[in-house]
């Protein structure tokens, strides 16, 4: 925007054949209507931008269905994967079940094996 000075404004009027006073009452009228055309156009400036803000902050229903859609697409994918978790979690717990028990299993032939052993010796049934 160009600043227009007053005083030079003033200067060119008393050259051209204005008074004084005719003069500075002019740049003073001048002076007004360069305030007023600033402050409105701020005053629209500031409207649009706000008017502009609200029309893209506002979600249509379009946008709504969207955003709900893609919700339950994402709520859908969680049961999938809990679901794949329980099983894989119940796998292993079969798995260290089986372990367990086997285990125990050998123990309890080995201990029986060597006790049996060392009693028979003991005994002297070999």
């Amino acid at each position: 925007m160009t600043a227009v000075s007053m005083v030079d404004y003033i200067h060119d009027l008393k050259q051209a054949g204005f008074t004084d006073t005719q003069s500075e009452v002019q740049a003073r009228k001048l002076e007004q209507i360069v305030a007023s055309v600033q402050q409105e156009l701020r005053q629209n400036i500031k409207r649009e931008i706000k008017q502009e803000l609200q029309v893209e902050g506002l979600a249509t229903k379009m946008d709504v269905l969207a955003v709900k859609s893609d919700v339950l697409a994402v709520k859908t994918d969680i049961e999938l994967l809990k679901k794949g978790f329980d099983l894989e979690i119940e796998k292993v717990r079969y798995d260290a079940l089986k372990f367990t028990v086997w285990t125990g299993v050998a123990v309890v032939a080995t201990l029986v094996t060597t006790l049996g052993g060392m009693l028979a010796k003991g005994f002297h049934w070999f």
